[in-house]
């Protein structure tokens, strides 16, 4: 009981508070698409709201 705990609170907190690493990728991608947008390139989502879009 004590592990299935500890694995729960493991998940919470790097839902919470994301490492470094973690974090960083998605904020790249972010960055990236951003970047991207701004010079007239559509580069995503490719999903929203788990529904798929065309490009």
């Amino acid at each position: 009981m004590r592990d299935c705990i500890a694995r729960i609170f493991e998940q919470l907190s790097r839902f919470l508070f994301p490492l470094h690493g973690e974090g960083s990728a998605q904020q790249r991608a972010r960055r990236r698409a951003l970047w991207l947008a701004v010079h007239g390139v559509d580069v995503g989502p490719r999903l929203i709201h788990g529904v798929e879009v065309a490009a």
